[in-house]
């Protein structure tokens, strides 16, 4: 592995200087016997890229993507330019997961076969055990899942679900698994959330800024995909509040010196807002021809059901933004900057606190406490 991974930096076009202080901090080791106060003289030991070196991770991404380069060259049909003609086959690499997208299964079969064999030319093996085989079809599949599937001479399971990088894909176009797996999530996270907060108790309204910007959104997406999680609505309502008696159930009391400052924008609004923008710059940085300028200029069709909730979907990236409140003016300038977009965001953030005077009489209230200067309330000058 450590050759393999001199070859690799040095593909890369590293400094003779810096590869050897890599092998020496990274991959060599020093190891001494000792016994009582007697000890043997220091021995360098080589060793591979594992667990608990925090150069690791990185270094094993440049053998893996060195691999990949290797495999992708004598393949036709795969490139690595983001720029050439056609969007399948598709392969994405992140850290040890591979994610290869095709309409033929030739194209999986090559992939598979060359990806074997450029990886045990640097010492390394496919876990066939955690690969997985999926075929996404209109058309449900008559036999049952999960099976075994052979691909290059190799045995894979087909599954009828799989997740990558947090995203559900599925065998069947139907939205209904992959709502119910962001919802568990949300779940799942709220109740890794609970025992953190009982831990440090925090005031009774940063915990119901909490659920307004953080839990009441995924129980809004809830409610607007029950037909597709079949869901009643009354349930999830009545565990909504169940979920902020828990919440408030760990708060602490309020000191008299705190008075709720004044929002005039939802924070949750304001915060997708910005992200859509950050994204938006994050496209537009990139290439011509790449993926994302494509799904950027990506219309989907006409909606199934009018009125539906569930199939209320914004059809292009860009109706996504305008449903949002409006941006400031000039967003658009600073896109191409990522440092310039960054301040520009920050300086343009909507006005958290506000006086009486500045802000109109039927403002929401922000229900994050605030301290004052004298523990006592401002408006008692």
């Amino acid at each position: 592995m450590q050759a393999s991974v001199v070859q690799a930096l040095q593909e890369a076009a590293v400094p003779p200087s810096l590869i050897n202080r890599v092998v020496a901090l990274a991959l060599r080791d020093r190891t001494y016997v000792r016994w009582g106060a007697a000890a043997t003289s220091i021995v360098l030991r080589g060793r591979g890229v594992r667990q608990g070196c925090g150069v690791s991770p990185f270094l094993f991404l440049l053998v893996l993507h060195m691999v990949v380069r290797r495999v992708v060259a004598p393949l036709p049909r795969f490139h690595l330019d983001f720029a050439a003609p056609g969007m399948v086959p598709i392969l994405s690499a992140y850290a040890d997961d591979v994610l290869v997208l095709s309409d033929r299964q030739e194209d999986v079969c090559e992939f598979l076969a060359a990806f074997r064999a450029g990886l045990a030319a640097v010492r390394l093996e496919l876990n066939l055990r955690k690969s997985e085989y999926l075929v996404r079809s209109p058309v449900p599949d008559p036999l049952p899942l999960p099976r075994s599937a052979w691909l290059a001479g190799m045995e894979v399971p087909q599954v009828s679900q799989l997740v990558y990088l947090g995203a559900l894909i599925t065998t069947t176009l139907s939205r209904q698994p992959g709502v119910y797996h962001r919802v568990r999530r949300a779940q799942r996270s709220l109740a890794g959330l609970l025992p953190a907060l009982r831990a440090q108790a925090l005031p009774v309204a940063a915990l119901n800024e909490l659920h307004r910007t953080v839990l009441r959104p995924a129980i809004d997406y809830e409610l607007g995909t029950a037909s597709e999680t079949q869901r009643t609505r009354t349930s999830l309502r009545r565990n909504d509040g169940l979920l902020l008696g828990a919440l408030r159930a760990t708060a602490r009391p309020a000191r008299p010196g705190d008075q709720p400052p004044l929002r005039l924008q939802s924070a949750a609004a304001s915060s997708v807002r910005a992200a859509r923008i950050r994204f938006r710059g994050h496209i537009a940085r990139r290439p011509p021809g790449h993926p994302l300028r494509r799904a950027l200029a990506f219309t989907a069709p006409g909606r199934l059901k009018q009125g539906r909730p569930c199939f209320d979907f914004p059809r292009s990236p860009h109706e996504s933004l305008a449903r949002l409140p409006p941006p400031p003016a000039g967003w658009e300038a600073p896109l191409l900057d990522k440092v310039a977009l960054a301040a520009y965001l920050r300086d343009a953030a909507p006005l958290r606190e506000s006086s009486d005077e500045e802000a109109p009489p039927d403002a929401p209230r922000h229900l994050l406490y605030r301290q004052g200067d004298s523990g006592s309330s401002p408006d008692s000058d």
